[in-house]
């Protein structure tokens, strides 16, 4: 599902990605799927929880900023072992994650998206701040997936 929103022009505050190269798949896959270890390499959470077990297409959960309110998420696509997708319902808008590994798993891609009448909106207001703590809170998983090596 990765590239479903390409119409929306790659690298604003709308929507942007950020990829970085891994010699641990697992370990990253792992921690993408287990919401309760977020908040362990993204440091803009509190918490998140997963309602009923393992991440799944389906699957819903709550996350929790450290400063915002706490909101569910959906994950709407999922493909075991090679990406996921989750939505936030947010006031006449969502917020889309999107993971990824490529082709050969050595690289992992992390895309957000805000869409809806005042996905504009959300993404002047919270875009930038997302965006530039992407970077860091990848290599943050990354580092922790080579420690639970």
């Amino acid at each position: 599902m990765i590239g479903r929103y390409a119409a929306i022009a790659a690298g604003t505050n709308r929507d942007f990605s950020h990829t970085v190269a891994t010699v641990d798949p697992e370990h990253v896959w792992l921690s993408w799927t287990t919401p309760e270890s977020w908040s362990r390499w993204d440091k803009g959470l509190r918490s998140a929880t997963m309602d009923g077990g393992a991440m799944r297409l389906g699957s819903k959960g709550l996350i929790e900023p450290l400063s915002g309110p706490r909101s569910s998420f959906a994950v709407v696509a999922f493909e075991p072992g090679r990406s996921y997708a989750f939505e936030t319902r947010l006031p006449m808008a969502v917020l889309r994650v999107e993971r990824a590994f490529n082709a050969d798993r050595t690289a992992f891609t992390h895309r957000v998206t805000f869409r809806g009448p005042a996905g504009l909106v959300f993404a002047q207001v919270l875009g930038s701040d997302f965006r530039r703590a992407l970077p860091p809170t990848m290599d943050a998983l990354n580092r922790l997936a080579r420690q639970e090596t």
